[in-house]
Parts: structure tokens; sequence; C-alpha cells
């Protein structure tokens, strides 16, 4: 039993694994290569190139993110009007949340075009340098080169008490590998992310979290209602290095299923077993 358990959690957090090499190395990196090889992209050529990533449930945005100098600003924004943004402008949240012009600053990151379920709210024109930790792995992917992802924040998609991750990935001007033109981004919600590909009534009791130096793990998204958390007993944890952090996925044993159980074929073992004896005793007495 103990090694079925522990067979069946590493299965789950290899497909968690999985999940994130292809957001990283397939489509974040597709969608990079596309942006390096063009200068100009259109926003309908964009939305062809992104149809089949918004497949990927566990992703609610897929995002160009042009690098605007100060400079540049009024220019960008009156060419994306004409480009079919009429109200387009470059703006940010203020402390109450409400949507005002971006503050003055020497470069400005917004979400130009986008890729996302329309049940969204727009996000187009979001100064992504607005927001600190944002900010912070936008200059993080650009001093490294490698791929990204912000501690987690509150997506456009969720409510406060729902986290989720932006990942960015730099591109460089294929001319000048180091004219920075802006990067690709997506959004990806954590929850979805560990129910991604499992039937709603097979879901395993599983836990994502980040960990931080010197500090507590910090849950990012669970399996269970916080009400009714799994009860004492087994549980196995796998470490993830993925977009510059190290996150834990625990996996807890609890009621599923019995055709979903990982610990059914040792229960039919069991059975056989008690069946088999049951015979046995039985062929005995016959012959006796």
């Amino acid at each position: 039993n103990e090694e079925s358990f522990h067979a069946f959690a590493e299965k789950q957090g290899t497909a968690i694994v999985e999940q994130l090499e292809n957001i990283r190395d397939l489509q974040l990196e597709g969608l990079a290569q596309f942006y390096t090889a063009r200068d100009q992209i259109s926003t309908e050529e964009f939305q062809q190139f992104a149809r089949s990533l918004t497949r990927n449930v566990s992703v609610t945005t897929w995002a160009w993110i042009p690098a605007v100098p100060a400079a540049e600003r009024e220019r960008f924004e009156a060419a994306a009007r004409a480009a079919g943004y009429p109200d387009f402008a470059i703006w940010q949240r203020d402390a109450t949340g409400q949507r005002v012009p971006a503050s003055s600053r020497g470069m400005y990151y917004p979400v130009f075009q986008v890729a996302q379920p329309t049940r969204l709210q727009s996000v187009t024109g979001n100064d992504s340098g607005a927001e600190p930790r944002r900010l912070a792995a936008l200059e993080t992917t650009l001093a490294t080169g490698l791929t990204t992802g912000t501690d987690p924040v509150t997506l456009a998609s969720e409510t406060a008490g729902q986290r989720g991750m932006v990942i960015y990935r730099p591109v460089f001007s294929r001319d000048d590998g180091r004219r920075l033109r802006g990067f690709v981004g997506c959004s990806v919600r954590m929850e979805q992310l560990l129910r991604a590909g499992v039937p709603a009534d097979r879901v395993p009791l599983m836990e994502i979290a980040l960990l931080h130096k010197g500090a507590p793990p910090e849950s990012l998204a669970t399996t269970w209602n916080a009400a009714t958390p799994p009860a004492a007993g087994r549980s196995a944890v796998r470490p993830l290095l993925a977009f510059g952090k190290i996150f834990t996925i625990t996996v807890h044993e609890g009621p599923v299923p019995a055709r979903n159980s990982p610990l059914q074929p040792a229960g039919l073992t069991l059975l056989f077993g008690v069946v088999l004896t049951g015979t046995v005793v039985a062929l005995t007495r016959v012959s006796l």
C-alpha cells in the first residue's frame, strides 16, 4: 500500500511538471520565436497563432508586452489607436483598484496583444511595470535572459483569495541581440494547474506551495475546500524548480472513487487471496 501510494503521488507530480515544461519550452517559447522572427505582427496574426495556445486550461491569458520608452509613449498610444484600439492608453491601477493613467517612468511595459477567454476583463494597456511583483520578474528575466515567473499575484480572472503566476520571456531584436523589443507572457492559474487533465470526480488531494528562504512555504492552491482539509495520513512531497522559483507539490491520501484508487490493485489482490484460500479449504474438506 505504501509503495502504491507513492507511485500514485509520483505520477501526479510528474503530470504537473510536464504541464509547466510544456508552457515554458513549447508554448511560450514558440510565441517568443514568432515575435523574434518578425518586426511587425498584426492583432489578427497574433490571434491566429495563439488560437492553439488558448486550449491550455491552466493559462488564462497569453500576451505580447512591448517595451515602450517614455519618450515614445504618446507615439505608441497614437499608433495603437490607429491600429484598431480606439481607446488605447497605457494605464495602471491606483490604491483603490481604479484604472488611472500610468505614472511617469523611464520605461513602460503595456499589455498590448492579448489572447484570453472573453469572460475576463480587458487588460490591454495595463502597464506590467507598475506592479512591484510583475516588475521584479520582468527585471529578472531581462537580466538573466531566462523565462521567469512572478511571486504569487491576483490574476484578472481571480478574486483576492486565489493566486496565480505571470510568466515572462524576453524578446530581443533579431538584428541586435541586445535591443529589447518586449516580452511574451502568460498567466497561470495554480488551482487549475493541479486539476488539469483529471475528471472532476477523480481529482486527488493536492497542494502546490512556493518556498521562501527563511520563511514557511506559501500555499498557492489546493484541490480541497479550505474548510475540510485532508485528514492525517499518508502524504508525499515533490520539489519542483521552475521559472526561477522553488515549489513543492504535496499529494495527500484521501477518499477517491474505487476505480481511481492507487490502492485498488492491493485490495483486489487481498480479495483474490481470501477467495483462493477459502476455495482451497473447501476442496480439502471435500477430499477428506
